[in-house]
């Protein structure tokens, strides 16, 4: 055999043992990306979602914050003091409803006077006239601390004629 038949015979022996290995390659790579590309699509919809549940928990909260400060002006417009001194809020439904849902969410404030007996600057005992308000969404139901998205408690001073002239957040605690 000259040499020339012997290079022939080891390219062809070659040739064949070489064959389909790009195809491995193709695959190996192909099956990389596609883990890849997987591993950002759960990504990225995992991310949508807690996208969509911090704007509703944050859509309730700011409804929740509204609905107790429109509540807070009822009471300090209330001429009768029930929420001042009474064990329920002074609206005839005993809850406040802002006329409108706030952010899409219907929400429900209860109250209750929590009225305190104590010493003023000159000894002398005074009513602290102090309000609990409790948001939560609006189910029909009572809100009870586990249900509330928000508690407040503020403190509405009076003057020597019993006449409210302003009120004070005592706390705001949002959950």
């Amino acid at each position: 055999m000259n040499s020339n038949s012997r290079h022939t015979a080891f390219v062809a022996t070659r040739a064949r043992g070489d064959r389909g290995a790009s195809l491995v390659l193709a695959l190996a790579v192909m099956l990389a990306m596609s883990g890849i590309i997987g591993g950002l699509v759960t990504f990225v919809t995992t991310s949508d979602r807690v996208a969509v549940n911090l704007t509703l928990k944050r859509n309730r909260q700011y409804a929740a914050d509204g609905a107790v400060e429109q509540a807070i002006r009822a009471v300090q417009t209330d001429t009768t003091m029930n929420g001042l001194l009474g064990t329920t809020c002074p609206f005839a439904s005993g809850h406040f409803n802002p006329p409108a849902p706030i952010n899409g969410v219907s929400i429900r404030v209860d109250c209750a006077g929590a009225a305190v007996p104590v010493l003023d600057g000159l000894n002398r005992v005074v009513l602290e006239r102090n309000v609990v308000f409790l948001a939560c969404v609006d189910t029909n139901v009572a809100c009870t601390d586990a249900t509330a998205l928000l508690r407040a408690k503020v403190n509405f001073p009076t003057n020597a004629a019993g006449a409210l002239i302003g009120s004070f957040v005592q706390s705001w605690s949002v959950k």
